[in-house]
This record gives C-alpha cells, sequence and structure tokens, in this order.
C-alpha cells in the first residue's frame, strides 16, 4: 500500500511540474531572454576562440623566399651527441643536444594564394623540433630519443586546424618542411632557408662542406 502512496505522490508532484513548466514556457518575455542568453553566451565564447586562434598565429614568423629562418652550429660532446646551437632570424636562441650521426630540423609553414600574397599576407613559419638519427638501424633502436620540441601551440593549434581540414579556409595552405636528414659533424654550421614550399640546408663552413660532400 505504501508504494502505492509513493506512485501518486510522485505522479501528482510530475503533473505539478508539468503545469509549471507549460506557464514558463508558454511566457514570451522568458522565451526572449533566454535566446538572448544564449546568444550571448555563444558570442562570448566565439571571441575567446578567435582571441586564442589570434595569439596562437601571432607566434608566426613573415619569412622571404630564400632568406635565411636560421643557423645551426654543432659541438661534439663525445661519442655521437652534439651540443646544437641555433640562431633564428626572429632573434630567438636554443641549444640543445642530440644523438646520431645526421640532424633534421622541422618547421611549420602558412603559405597564401596568391591573391592573398600580393596584399601583404607573405609566408609564415614556426620552428617545431628538432632531432637526431643513427645511419646504422641497430644503434639507432637502442639510442632512441625523442625529438626537442623548439615550440609548441597555444590552446588553439590553428595549424593543425587548417592543415587536417584544409576546407575551413583554402586561401592558405598548411603543411610541415623538413630539408631531410643532414649529416653532423664537430665544428660544422648551416645556414637554413626556406626555398620555394621546402626547407634547405647549406653548409657555411669547409667542414659542413665536406660532411655534405660526404654524405
Amino acid at each position: 500500500m505504501i508504494y502505492k502512496i509513493i506512485a501518486v505522490l510522485a505522479f501528482v508532484v510530475s503533473v505539478l511540474l508539468v503545469l509549471l513548466a507549460a506557464k514558463m514556457l508558454m511566457n514570451r518575455k522568458w522565451i526572449a531572454g533566454f535566446l538572448r542568453g544564449c546568444a550571448g553566451f555563444i558570442a562570448l565564447l566565439a571571441a575567446i576562440t578567435i582571441a586564442l586562434a589570434a595569439f596562437d598565429m601571432s607566434t608566426y614568423r613573415v619569412v622571404d623566399n630564400d632568406k635565411s629562418i636560421m643557423t645551426l652550429s654543432f659541438k661534439r660532446q663525445g661519442g655521437d651527441s652534439y651540443l646544437v646551437e641555433m640562431h633564428a632570424v626572429s632573434g630567438e636562441d636554443f641549444s640543445t643536444i642530440i644523438d646520431g650521426q645526421q640532424w633534421q630540423l622541422e618547421a611549420r609553414v602558412f603559405k597564401w594564394a596568391p591573391l592573398f600574397k600580393a596584399v601583404g599576407f607573405n609566408t609564415g613559419f614556426r620552428l617545431a623540433s628538432l632531432q637526431g638519427r643513427y645511419i646504422e638501424l641497430q644503434v639507432g633502436r637502442q639510442n632512441v630519443r625523442s625529438p626537442e620540441i623548439l615550440s609548441s601551440s597555444t590552446f588553439i593549434d590553428m595549424w593543425s586546424v587548417l592543415n587536417q581540414s584544409p576546407f575551413v579556409f583554402p586561401a592558405v595552405e598548411a603543411y610541415t618542411s623538413t630539408p631531410g636528414f643532414i649529416p653532423m659533424a664537430d665544428g660544422a654550421i648551416f645556414d637554413v632557408v626556406l626555398t620555394g614550399k621546402n626547407l634547405v640546408a647549406h653548409p657555411v663552413n669547409d667542414v659542413a662542406k665536406t660532411a655534405m660532400a660526404s654524405w
């Protein structure tokens, strides 16, 4: 009997709630206020998203074709470990130790369509990572080291959005560029330039030229 009473009371409460909800939903002022609140919340969310996207884009640097973006110098620390000192044209300096006989620099690039480029939207880049590699596969498997991350994205990663979904804004191409793996040598200095869509590493001194020639 008690459960039937509970069920009846619950049913009465549900009916009262339905009537209350109907009264509230039929109030046009409430509906208009709700819609204004939703619109305001969406506008605020859009503003925050755009601001974060703008901040992420501000971390990219403009580069002209065939112009240097970074110089790298190598100092042997013992065995196949090298201290790499990097100087970017943007004024940023990096230093890290990588292992192996070859190195590879990776950059994220934005390349604009000709119409946008004509009005000042030049190619932009951001250094992504630097890693070393062993030529001998067996040695490489035993000495695996993660790539050195030179920069990281903020809350909104515009490069990933445009790279994975190019239809979002087809006027710009987002891609990764690298000069490939280049031999390391004690005292070698390389200059990295952006030529067309690709990064190219140029040997600066005789040590680097010798390493490239024997590669």
